[in-house]
């Protein structure tokens, strides 16, 4: 599987039923889908081909995972949703990022020159 998108889709449950071995996985969009949500699992840190990862407006909790950090391959992360949560420190190191949102983010700059705003 190389893409996931389900947006808008009126999904509900929990993320952690996403917490597959999808290495080959390289865009993830579950955005608009409210009454989706939980937790973010650690295994999101095998997606090791993941781009892309979109999830504005849906019921997320609980931390960021360190795993976060693993996915070297990451250009984009939107989780626009209501939560204010740290951020993995390490996430700043992944080279190939160059958008990240999220609600505690307000216009960092990212140290290769990227621009993150929430």
């Amino acid at each position: 599987m190389l893409e996931f998108y389900v947006p808008y889709n009126e999904l509900s449950g929990d993320i952690l039923g996403l917490a597959t071995n999808w290495p080959m996985l390289e865009g993830l969009e579950i955005s608009y889908n409210p009454d989706f949500g939980g937790i973010l699992p650690e295994a999101i840190g095998k997606w090791s081909a993941l781009r892309e990862f979109h999830a504005i407006d849906v019921s997320y909790t609980g931390p960021l995972p360190s795993s976060l950090t693993k996915l070297t391959r990451l250009e984009y992360f939107d989780l626009r949703s209501e939560i204010n949560d740290t951020i993995p420190d390490d996430i700043w190191k992944l080279s190939n990022l160059s958008t990240f949102m999220h609600p505690a983010v307000h216009s960092k700059v990212h140290p290769l020159g990227a621009t993150y705003v929430n």
